[in-house]
């Protein structure tokens, strides 16, 4: 290579090569420093494409935790006020049991505690709410839970099923007093009917309340996995980008000394004219 005063192409090269250590040296800094090795799509336009898609996973298996644990507790107060029902059935049970026996000629009192039993029924099946929603008289339906992070019918629990109709007068107690004997036999077989129809409904808040168990469990497995993923993709390996950094330090003085030595050239073809 021929000396030249005018143009110092060595010098050229060696800035070229500066600028580009140092540019990056800077983007190890900021990678560092941030903790992430995607902080613009120049970083990898394919890779932030796909680490924002999985943060969007992350993000929608989240709000469907929120959902279905708001569907499971929806479930359970349900469960409670039908155990509530089943429990005032067993005792109005009991109560025409204690009628029916020859041995009763006042049934005053038992007439009024049956009275009591069917009429709280009623008022649970018709006051549990939750939202506005009333449970336990027959009138929610399209109760789906969103349970993914999606819009596919997969991502969907429908819970509807669970909310059936409650009250006295549809379980079948059609006898709400106790006059004799033979009205007493009557409101035990209705009692019995009542229960085994609870029974199932309980048995269906039960086999939702599973349901949605089991994919709160999927939802925060899948929140996991894709969290993972993304953190693979997005986030900084500190301890290779640290020898990086190592390594463009190095390269960064090596450079700058080669630059200095490149700016001297044109003074050896000075001392040539001497």
């Amino acid at each position: 290579m021929g000396l030249f005063l005018h143009t110092n192409v060595a010098s050229i090269n060696a800035q070229r090569n500066f600028g580009n250590v140092q540019s990056k040296l800077q983007s190890s800094l900021e990678k560092l420093s941030s903790g992430y090795k995607l902080n613009r799509a120049a970083d990898g336009a394919g890779s932030l494409l796909l680490a924002n898609q999985m943060s969007s996973q992350v993000r929608g298996f989240a709000v469907a935790e929120e959902n279905i644990q708001q569907g499971i507790n929806m479930l359970n107060i349900a469960d409670s006020a039908l155990t509530s029902v089943n429990d005032g059935l067993q005792r109005l049970r009991e109560v025409a049991l204690a009628a029916s026996n020859g041995t009763v000629t006042d049934f005053t009192a038992y007439s009024a505690e049956a009275g009591k039993i069917i009429s709280n029924v009623t008022n649970l099946a018709n006051g549990t709410t939750y939202n506005s929603t009333k449970l336990l008289d027959g009138s929610a339906a399209n109760i789906i839970i969103q349970a993914g992070s999606g819009s596919l019918a997969t991502d969907q629990v429908d819970i509807s099923a669970a909310f059936s109709d409650n009250k006295a007068a549809t379980l079948g107690l059609a006898q709400t007093t106790i006059t004799n004997v033979t009205t007493a036999q009557t409101v035990l077989t209705q009692v019995d009917a009542a229960l085994a129809t609870v029974a199932t409904n309980l048995a269906t808040i039960g086999g939702a309340q599973n349901q949605l168990k089991d994919r709160l469990q999927y939802a925060q497995i899948a929140k996991e996995n894709f969290s993972a993923s993304e953190a693979a993709v997005r986030n900084v390996d500190v301890a290779t980008e640290t020898a990086n950094l190592t390594k463009l330090q190095i390269l960064q003085q090596a450079s700058a000394l080669a630059l200095s030595q490149a700016n001297q050239m044109p003074n050896i073809a000075l001392q040539l004219l001497r």
